[in-house]
């Protein structure tokens, strides 16, 4: 939207307990997701994850890559 591609900028849902009614995002620098990425691939194994935020992967490889074919079928352009 900014560069000229969309004309505006949607905001989907309106009806959440906040000032404006839309969702609270919880926005983070791409740089500083890798980051934590390598962070964890350096010391946070799953066992860890699971233990200290009670999270676990639910899904494997082969279902990563039929939900991304899945989503690419769908949206041959992208996301828009």
């Amino acid at each position: 939207m900014a560069v000229g591609k969309q004309p505006l900028l949607n905001v989907y849902g309106g009806d959440w307990p906040t000032p404006d009614g839309t969702g609270i995002r919880d926005y983070i620098h791409v740089v500083d997701l890798a980051r934590g990425h390598l962070a964890a691939l350096a010391g946070a194994n799953p066992a860890r994850a699971q233990a200290l935020l009670g999270w676990r992967a639910e899904y494997d490889l082969a279902r990563m890559c039929a939900d991304h074919w899945r989503w690419q079928r769908l949206n041959p352009d992208g996301y828009r």
